[in-house]
């Protein structure tokens, strides 16, 4: 679940994907995990691209990808590895589709709700892909909160509540 308002545009898949991933690794780091390569598996080949060539086209996916690059540039984190798994053998694709996680068989131990990280709901909320990004203008600004969300990240806690 997002705050975006995408109105069910599939032009946006690739980028929600690349999104998932990179709230992926922000639930790694806020964890203390950092430092070496991680193995990557997901449905949009285009996204996982993203994640492993690190080359991403202006527009809506840029957000996520400055915060992506500068995450993997603090914590020494590179993908080591991608696999493209389809939809209908994606264990975890009805996750996307409004399932629970313990609807699938996930342990309870393995789930997080990332509304008990303030700072991660701020950085996805700064993800939105309907928001372009001006690489001129706002990319300075952008960095510099995105500096600030990764030191809370990389503090004792990780910025949980709990």
């Amino acid at each position: 679940m997002t705050p975006y308002v995408l109105r069910e545009d599939s032009s946006f898949q690739n980028t929600m994907e690349f999104i998932s991933i990179v709230a992926g690794l922000c639930l790694l780091t806020s964890l203390g995990l950092g430092r070496g390569g991680i193995f990557v598996q997901g449905g949009s080949t285009v996204a996982l691209c993203w994640a492993a060539d690190d080359k991403f086209r202006a527009g809506c996916s840029a957000q996520a990808a400055v915060f992506f690059m500068q995450l993997q540039q603090r914590y020494e984190i590179s993908v080591a590895e991608i696999e493209h798994i389809p939809g209908v053998a994606n264990p975890s694709d009805p996750l996307s589709r409004g399932v629970k996680p313990e609807e699938l068989g996930y342990p309870s131990i393995a789930c997080y709700d990332l509304r008990d990280n303030p700072t991660l709901v701020a950085v996805i909320a700064s993800f939105d892909p309907t928001v372009v990004l001006s690489l001129r203008e706002g990319l300075p600004a952008r960095w510099r909160q995105n500096e600030a969300w990764i030191d809370i990240l990389q503090s004792a806690g990780g910025g949980w509540d709990h």
